[in-house]
């Protein structure tokens, strides 16, 4: 029988940055990648050309803010991603993976308000990788309150957010929190808006964070994230 393959989805010979070289070098890391673009394949196969083109933007955003994430820049060699830096990019494919697999869960959201009103909980591979809630509640003025708690990782890092300025719009709670993010080129801090979509699925919701991703992760911490799929509670 044929051996799989032990390299990452990309051919290795052309790795060019440090995140690459790494990740080639890493067996644990490679076959994470394999897994993340198995995911991605199979995602990007039942969307049409548009949904297409909307997720590759998707993914090489998230490609382009992992060495930021992980406190290592793409034009560092290999040698500075030790440890916990190779800890931090595996935590990141799993959630990218994670993710991933659970947009094909995603339904069109019902019409009733009460599918995406509710406590729900973060969907992760295992307990080890950490938990989270999620509350939504009727607000003042027709708007949500929208609570988030998340704790990933061993590292224990953390997401909370709590709003009330979510949306409906069809049976989809759109949420939009403030936020203050690091403007590398004045060097100094900009505001900006985190938004989110909250839709519901199969066994409960999914957020979608879409293309705020940098300012939503100010809510969080290094490592951790509140984007995913999250089961309905009693």
């Amino acid at each position: 029988m044929a051996k799989p393959p032990a390299g990452p989805s990309f051919d290795c010979t052309k790795a060019t940055t440090g995140r690459e070289k790494v990740v080639c070098a890493n067996a644990d890391l490679a076959a994470l990648d394999r897994a993340l673009a198995e995911v991605y394949a199979k995602e990007r196969a039942r969307r049409d050309a548009a949904g297409q083109a909307d997720l590759q933007r998707e993914q090489l955003r998230w490609l382009a803010g992992v060495p930021n994430t992980c406190g290592v820049p793409d034009s560092a060699g290999p040698e500075r991603w030790a440890e916990p830096q190779r800890k931090c990019l595996a935590d990141l494919y799993r959630a990218r993976t994670t993710a991933l697999a659970g947009a094909a869960t995603t339904t069109p959201a019902s019409s009733s308000p009460q599918s995406v009103i509710g406590r729900f909980a973060l969907v992760l591979p295992s307990a080890d990788a950490g938990g989270g809630r999620l509350t939504v509640s009727p607000a003042a003025g027709g708007k949500y309150r929208v609570v988030i708690e998340t704790v990933i990782g061993p590292t224990a890092h953390t997401c909370a957010i709590d709003t009330s300025q979510g949306v409906m719009e069809g049976g989809m709670v759109r949420v939009s929190a403030p936020a203050e993010i690091y403007d590398r080129v004045s060097a100094s801090l900009k505001p900006a808006r985190c938004e989110f979509r909250i839709m519901s699925t199969v066994d409960g919701v999914k957020v979608d964070v879409g293309e705020f991703q940098e300012a939503c992760r100010t809510f969080c911490g290094m490592r951790a994230f509140f984007d995913g799929n999250y089961k309905r509670v009693k």
